[in-house]
């Protein structure tokens, strides 16, 4: 009878240790995130959209709020990656009944897009690459590969950036513009650009929310080139 007793005894416990194990899945596990900042190093084969993709919609889709804004045409908002992808215009894995990339693609002057401006091929083939590897909101991290400082000008460095970062919200159609060399400079003597893209306690932060900060290398070569006395080079 002990024996049994005992035998029960220890059967109620190991139950009990095994109960007390059980957990629910933790509800993170299921949430679904916009943006993967993994700290990983760019593919060369891998197309970014935080990187590479959305700076293209920043410069030659949203000015004078063609495609961003309250009420953008065509319901595209490509403002952000949600905007792009509840539009309905573009199909993961598949550029070819994507209307967006029809569009950059389009010969018609009436239905192409940019209407003002023929996207470069390198550009075009970005976009097709970034739809046919799924359309995904993906981020990497550059700073995890070397960052090269050692030719930095204006003309080729710092215009890039401002170009590829900044130039959908400040062109010559906006209040601030940094469509020239003199507006940049200004930008940084007068607007504290650099306080600014550093993110430095209050400071107006650029790029905004949802728009991830300036890659750490970028961020250098602004400083180096500031710090240089901004050349007109």
């Amino acid at each position: 009878m002990k024996k049994a007793l005992t035998f029960f005894s220890i059967f109620i416990v190991f139950a009990l240790i095994i109960h007390s194990c059980k957990h629910e899945v933790p509800f993170f596990l299921f949430q679904n995130y916009d943006v993967d900042t993994t700290k990983f190093p760019c593919n060369a084969d891998t197309v970014y959209y935080q990187n590479q993709i959305q700076p293209i919609f920043n410069t030659y889709c949203m000015g004078t709020e063609c495609h961003s804004g309250t009420d953008p045409k065509e319901n595209l908002d490509l403002s952000s990656y949600s905007g792009a992808i509840n539009s309905g215009k573009i199909v993961p894995f598949n550029s070819s009944k994507s209307k967006i990339y029809k569009a950059i693609i389009e010969t018609d002057p009436d239905d192409k897009m940019p209407p003002d401006i023929n996207l470069s091929q390198d550009k075009i083939d970005l976009i097709k690459k970034w739809i046919n590897q799924g359309a995904i909101n993906n981020y990497c991290d550059d700073t995890q590969n070397p960052c090269d400082t050692s030719n930095i000008t204006f003309s080729y460095t710092i215009k890039k950036i401002i170009t590829d970062y900044c130039l959908g919200c400040h062109t010559s159609s906006f209040s601030v513009s940094l469509d020239t060399y003199t507006e940049i400079k200004n930008a940084v003597q007068i607007r504290n650009l650099w306080k600014s893209v550093n993110h430095d306690t209050g400071a107006l932060i650029m790029p905004p929310d949802p728009a991830p900060k300036l890659s750490n290398c970028n961020i250098r070569k602004i400083k180096i080139w500031i710090d240089s006395g901004m050349p007109d080079n």
